[in-house]
């Protein structure tokens, strides 16, 4: 080995190589002790390459601790060896590495994670790859394109809609033909659709995958599965759902259920729009593997069921993740910006209120309602959840919701008039007291100019105008315009100085605050409402001064 380590002729590393190369898994250990010294970036990477030419999974974290060597071409082969070597943990390192590698290597993480068939990482893929979408450079397209095959061969329904607007934002250009990288990365985003219609890259070595992830796989699984996919691709995806829910029923009734989780997620591939197999599928198995009996999750959200079509359930509920609470288990605390929603499937959430001294109870939520302030207007949570027993619930991100706005235009509306006519949690509060005001408020209408300032106080640049609607010692509402709510999320919680005109020797009133909460003063409208704390209260001089 110390030929290796000290040797700078060439031609005597390569001979040192070939012959570690030929001796194969003996010389592993001594490879291993030898990446622990400090040692020219060639023979460092030379090491890599062995190891990862092995692709003995006890290597990958001795091979992926060098991403963070300080030559480029060290961590390039870091990640081509631990593409080689089949770990468990090799979707998390790659998740990881996403956003530490430099920009000149991202293409390849890419690359790599678009050979891991599992729809989790499509999420992190589709902002790396809008992000791209907004900064026009060579290396930007091109990771554009990258990310738009790696999202076909993963070949979930996820990617649709962000695949979609990358097609319509390139279009004219490619179009045209004036711009050669609109015209590829919209054949990219196309070929990337069709083949998530396939159910993504067939050619993926499936027995592969499945070994990494440590699932034993017989030859009668594997036929009947690769037959399956055969029948998907055809057209027949009816039969093909069918019999995938027989063969998870088999593997369930053999106990075997690594196969039987593992071959659920498969529907999202042949037949995504299979939700109720999809659903009951993942109840056998917990109540066999488990011995859980639940009520059944379409007759929990049945009523929702009645209110959206097949599509827009299916759309929903691909993206939301589950997750299990232990009893006491805290979910939001009041105060929090969350613009999540949660579907309560199973057992019972309490809602409460602190204040000074206390925590109050409001009410419980059970299996079949909704809780998300932060959801569909942006504010702050003004309650706190935590779990009363044991449950289950589901989250749906905003930021991944209104991904399918364009191909569903009235889901959110529906979805809202669910969450408006089950949760009545404003109406507790106002009922309990928990919800008053500390200050009196007053009517004003008048002009005021809004100005971004950083926590400190300083301004941020130019500001904009808006409405004064109400004012008190502690806040103040006030109306501006804005051409897309999505938009207007970005100032919750953000410090702003609203300059305020009086009467008197000085002109101007400047406050200081955050924003509370943004929401349209009327359905459909580009008037927005701003409700704004400040930093510290009026006192009865300055408000005076406002009044007149």
């Amino acid at each position: 080995m110390d030929p290796l380590s000290l040797d700078e002729r060439k031609e005597e590393r390569i001979a040192i190589l070939k012959l570690l190369a030929e001796i194969g898994m003996p010389a592993e250990e001594s490879l291993r002790d030898l990446l622990q010294r400090s040692m020219p970036w060639y023979v460092t990477r030379n090491i890599i390459m062995l190891l990862g030419a092995n692709g003995n999974p006890d290597c990958f974290e001795d091979v992926t601790h060098f991403l963070t060597h300080e030559d480029i071409r060290v961590k390039q082969e870091v990640l081509k060896a631990a593409g080689k070597i089949d770990a468990s943990n090799k979707k998390p390192f790659l998740l990881q590495a996403l956003s530490r590698v430099p920009k000149q290597l991202t293409g390849q993480v890419v690359t790599l994670l678009g050979d891991i068939p599992d729809s989790s990482i499509v999420v992190p893929l589709i902002d790396l790859l809008e992000e791209a979408a907004r900064v026009k450079t060579q290396t930007s397209d091109a990771l554009q394109v990258t990310t738009c095959k790696a999202l076909g061969k993963i070949g979930s329904v996820k990617a649709l809609p962000t695949l979609k607007k990358i097609i319509a934002i390139n279009r004219n250009g490619a179009e045209q033909k004036k711009d050669p990288h609109a015209v590829e990365i919209v054949q990219a985003a196309t070929s990337a659709i069709k083949l998530i219609g396939s159910g993504g890259d067939q050619k993926i070595q499936q027995t592969r995958i499945m070994r990494a992830m440590g699932v034993p796989v017989t030859d009668e699984v594997a036929a009947t599965e690769a037959a399956i996919f055969r029948l998907a691709v055809a057209g027949d995806r009816e039969e093909a759902t069918s019999q995938l829910f027989q063969l998870i029923i088999r593997c369930i009734e053999e106990k075997d259920f690594q196969n039987a989780s593992r071959l659920r997620n498969r529907f999202n591939e042949i037949n995504p729009m299979a939700f109720k197999e999809i659903i009951q599928t993942a109840e056998i198995i917990e109540q066999a593997e488990h011995g859980i009996q639940a009520k059944s999750y379409l007759d929990v959200w049945s009523n929702l069921l009645d209110e959206l079509s097949a599509e827009e359930f299916t759309a929903i509920y691909h993206e939301m993740e589950e997750r299990t609470l232990q009893a006491e288990e805290l979910l939001v605390n009041q105060g929090d910006i969350n613009d999540e929603l949660y579907f309560i499937n199973h057992g019972s959430i309490k809602v409460f209120y602190k204040d000074e001294y206390h925590k109050r109870f409001i009410k419980s939520l059970t299996g079949g309602e909704l809780a998300g302030e932060n959801f569909f207007d942006a504010s702050y949570w003004t309650v706190s959840l935590s779990a009363l027993t044991p449950s289950r619930i589901s989250i749906l991100k905003r930021s991944s919701f209104i991904r399918w706005q364009d191909a569903f235009p009235g889901l959110v509306e529906k979805l809202e008039v669910f969450y408006q006519r089950s949760n009545n949690i404003q109406d507790l509060l106002n009922q309990k007291g928990l919800n008053r005001r500390v200050y009196t408020r007053y009517r004003v209408s008048r002009q005021v100019k809004i100005e971004m300032t950083t926590a400190t106080g300083k301004s941020m640049g130019r500001g904009f105008s808006g409405k004064l609607a109400n004012l008190s010692q502690g806040g103040l509402a006030l109306v501006f315009r804005i051409a897309r709510q999505e938009n207007a999320r970005v100032l919750l919680g953000r410090s702003m100085k609203i300059i305020i005109p009086i009467a008197g020797r000085n002109p101007e009133l400047p406050v200081h605050g955050r924003v509370l909460s943004i929401h349209p003063v009327e359905e459909g409208s580009n008037e927005q409402m701003i409700h704004f704390v400040f930093d510290q209260p009026l006192d009865q001089d300055e408000l005076q001064s406002v009044l007149g």
